[in-house]
């Protein structure tokens, strides 16, 4: 999914709560905050000598004592537009 296309969802579902899922189907607590926002662009050269790119955006979550605290889909779509 593109940077783009997530940004359009959040902003399509703005009032429903955000949930992370983890790679083995798990969910981190609804409690999460987000601490960092990064764009990781990274070149390199294969062992057969090709050339890649890569663009990902990453989100980096803490869950903390603050178990009322939650993120609507709205809240994190302001947070990726940097507001």
């Amino acid at each position: 999914m593109t940077l783009k296309a997530f940004q359009t969802l959040l902003e399509t579902n703005q009032d429903k709560q955000f949930r992370i899922q983890l790679p083995d189907q798990n969910q981190i607590p609804a409690s999460f905050h987000i601490t960092e926002v990064g764009y990781v662009d990274k070149t390199f050269i294969d062992c057969g000598g090709k050339v890649h790119t890569a663009h990902v955006c990453q989100l980096q979550a803490w869950v903390g004592d603050d178990e009322d605290h939650r993120l609507n889909a709205g809240k994190i779509a302001d947070i990726l537009q940097g507001s």
